[in-house]
C-alpha cells in the first residue's frame, strides 16, 4: 500500500527541484542584472498603479480612475502582495512567486494523472511544463498569464475528475478554481456555456450548475462591485471591444501597427458614423472600439471579399506564435513549440473519448472555447498558453513509449 505514496512523495520531489532549480538561476541572474522582470504596456500603466492603490488608498478603482476597469482584480492583488513583502525588489519577487504557480500547475497535472490511471504520463507531463519555453517566459513577465493558467487548469481539472467519478464537491470547487481564474483573466467568463453539451453528453448536468455555481460566486460580487462603485455594468473587465479592434486587420496586430494605423482609422469610422460616445463610462468606450472593429471587418468584406477566408486562417494559425511585438525569433520560438505539443496532444485528446470521456470532453470544449473566442478577437499565442498544460498531458502519452509501459495496468498476482 505504500507503493503509491512513494511514487507521488517522488514525484512531488522532481517537481520542486526543478522549480528550486529554476528559482536559483532566476535570482542569480536577476541579482547580477542579467535579466529583469519584463513589464510591458499593461503593467507598467494598469498592474502596478492599480497595485500601488491597493496598498495606499485600500481601493481598485472609482469614478475618478476608471480605465483602470480594463484588467480584473486578481493579479493587481498579487503584485501588491509582492509589493507589501519587499516594496524596493518587487519586480523580482513576482517572477519568483510565478514559478512557484507554475509548480502548481505540474501538480495538478500529476494530480489529474493519477485519477486517469496515468502517474508517469503525469510526471512526464508534470516536468515538461515547468521546464517548457513559453511558460518560462512567462513566468518572467509581469503579466496575469501564469498565475491564469495554474487557477484555469485547477478549474478544468477538477471538473473532469467530476465528470469522470462523480462528486458534486469536485465541481464546485472547480467552479471556485475557474471563478478565480476569471478574476485574473476574464476570458473564461461565458465558458460554462460552452461546457453545457459537454455535461449533458456526459451525464452530469448537476454537475455542470456547481460548476457554473462557483464561478459566479467570485463574478456575481465583483460585477455589483462595479454597479455600486462605477454606476456601469461591468460584469469582470473590459477590453473586449478592444482586443476585438486590434484582431480586426492584420495590419493592427502588433503595438507598431496600432500606433501607426489607429488614428486613421478611428478617423474613417467616426466618418462613416460610427460616433466615439460622449460619457466617461468604461463599458461604452469599449463597446465603440469593439463597433469600430467589426466596421473594420465589414469594410474588408464589402472591399475584398475574397480576403475573408486567408484573413481569418491567418488569425488561427498565428493564434499559436503571435506576439505583441511581432518579432521573427520569438513567433519562430512559439511556432516551433507549439508545433511540437499541440498536434500530438489534440490527437490524444480525440483518442481519450471513449476511455477518458470526462478528461476529453472537458479539454476538447475549453481549447474549442479559447480558439473561438480568440481567433474572432486578437490571435496572440500567450491568450493559448492556458490550455498547453492539458496538450502537454495527452502528448505526453502519445511521445511518452516508455510510460505507455509504466502506466499498463497490470494484472494481479
Amino acid at each position: 500500500m505504500s507503493r503509491p505514496v512513494n511514487r507521488r512523495a517522488a514525484a512531488v520531489a522532481v517537481f520542486a527541484c526543478l522549480t528550486v532549480l529554476k528559482l536559483g538561476v532566476w535570482t542569480v541572474l536577476e541579482s547580477r542584472g542579467i535579466v529583469h522582470a519584463f513589464a510591458g504596456d499593461n503593467a507598467t500603466s494598469l498592474y502596478i498603479p492599480i497595485a500601488h492603490r491597493l496598498l495606499d488608498e485600500h481601493r481598485f478603482n472609482g469614478p475618478d480612475t476608471r480605465p483602470d476597469s480594463k484588467v480584473p482584480p486578481g493579479y493587481p492583488l498579487l503584485i501588491a502582495a509582492s509589493i507589501a513583502v519587499r516594496p524596493q525588489s518587487f519586480l523580482a519577487l513576482v517572477p519568483a512567486l510565478q514559478m512557484l504557480l507554475d509548480l502548481g500547475t505540474a501538480l495538478i497535472l500529476y494530480w489529474l494523472s493519477v485519477h486517469m490511471g496515468l502517474p508517469w504520463t503525469g510526471l512526464l507531463a508534470g516536468c515538461a511544463w515547468l521546464l517548457y519555453p513559453p511558460a518560462v517566459v512567462l513566468s518572467t513577465w509581469i503579466t496575469a498569464e501564469t498565475a491564469f493558467t495554474t487557477f484555469f487548469t485547477l478549474g478544468l481539472a477538477l471538473l473532469a475528475v467530476s465528470f469522470e467519478k462523480g462528486g458534486g464537491k469536485l465541481a464546485l470547487a472547480g467552479g471556485l478554481a475557474m471563478g478565480v481564474a476569471t478574476m485574473l483573466r476574464g476570458t473564461p467568463l461565458f465558458l460554462p456555456v460552452v461546457l453545457l453539451p459537454v455535461a449533458w453528453r456526459v451525464g452530469k448536468l448537476r454537475h455542470w450548475l456547481l460548476f457554473a455555481a462557483g464561478m459566479a460566486l467570485f463574478v456575481a460580487p465583483w460585477t455589483i462591485r462595479n454597479l455600486a462603485v462605477l454606476d456601469d455594468f461591468i460584469p469582470v473587465a473590459t477590453g473586449s471591444g478592444s482586443v476585438m479592434l486590434q484582431g480586426s486587420d492584420e495590419r493592427f496586430f502588433t503595438g507598431d501597427g496600432k500606433k501607426a494605423y489607429y488614428p486613421a482609422a478611428f478617423q474613417e469610422a467616426i466618418e462613416a458614423g460610427i460616433d466615439k460616445p460622449a460619457t466617461d463610462r468604461e463599458s461604452k468606450q469599449d463597446e465603440w472600439l469593439g463597433r469600430v472593429g467589426v466596421w473594420v471587418q465589414r469594410r474588408r468584406i464589402a472591399e475584398r471579399p475574397m480576403s475573408a477566408i486567408p484573413f481569418f486562417a491567418h488569425k488561427l494559425v498565428r493564434l499559436w506564435y503571435g506576439t505583441e511585438t511581432g518579432g521573427f525569433k520569438s513567433q519562430a520560438l512559439l511556432g516551433f513549440c507549439a508545433f511540437l505539443v499541440l498536434p500530438a496532444g489534440l490527437w490524444q485528446l480525440w483518442r481519450w473519448r471513449s476511455s477518458q470521456p470526462g478528461v476529453a470532453y472537458v479539454a476538447l470544449g475549453s481549447l474549442a472555447y479559447l480558439v473561438l473566442v480568440h481567433t474572432a478577437t486578437l490571435p496572440e499565442a500567450r491568450y493559448t498558453v492556458p490550455i498547453f498544460p492539458v496538450l502537454m498531458l495527452g502528448a505526453c502519452r502519445l511521445y511518452g513509449r516508455a510510460t505507455a509501459v509504466f502506466d499498463k495496468p497490470r494484472r494481479p498476482l
